[in-house]
């Protein structure tokens, strides 16, 4: 995981050598995988550019929420920016295989749908409650291959935070590092 995180940092600092002043690179990591969140801001903490978003608690621990009401957000902005043509992927890619990543997530997005409860796991009280996910057949079955929506959940988290950034709406960010 270190080799692949510093590989796309890089990768990301690269395409941006050519400009004068480098710009702010906002880590959007879900907080939801244990201390993954935290480990990925500690190992990039020397780097002068790169900024790890913090969410919860009294001080502000490392990675982003993604709740049932957050994935529901996610979805209807990605989907409002999709139906107003505001999506663009850019010409160069920071990724070992660039047309492999662009390949996946065509793929992704297009197995990604809304699931109910009541076809791919009732719960004991038969709660319906929907969700989305890139993981089920189209019947909203989870099934047993090795289906994923990595990608897709990438797309929302950057398309939902770079919004909370510009707006300046994140509690534990401070926002003079931009501005040096």
């Amino acid at each position: 995981m270190r080799a692949l995180v510093r590989r796309h940092v890089q990768g990301l600092q690269n395409m941006c050598a050519h400009m004068t002043t480098p710009p702010m690179l906002v880590l959007m990591v879900e907080s939801n995988l244990g201390l993954e969140a935290a480990h990925i801001a500690n190992m990039l903490k020397d780097e002068e550019n790169v900024i790890s978003l913090r969410e919860t608690g009294k001080e502000g621990r490392f990675g982003v929420l993604t709740t049932q009401q957050r994935k529901m957000e996610f979805v209807a902005l990605v989907e409002q920016l999709l139906l107003q043509n505001s999506v663009n992927v850019c010409e160069r890619v920071a990724s070992d295989d660039a047309d492999a990543a662009l390949s996946t997530l065509k793929k992704q997005l297009l197995q990604y749908r809304m699931v109910s409860s009541e076809t791919c796991c009732p719960t004991v009280f038969n709660q319906s409650r929907v969700t989305y996910s890139g993981k089920v057949s189209e019947n909203g079955k989870i099934t047993g291959s090795a289906l994923q929506d990595d990608l897709c959940i990438a797309l929302q988290l950057a398309a939902f935070w770079s919004s909370y950034v510009i707006q300046r709406k994140c509690k534990f960010l401070d926002y003079n590092r931009f501005y040096k």
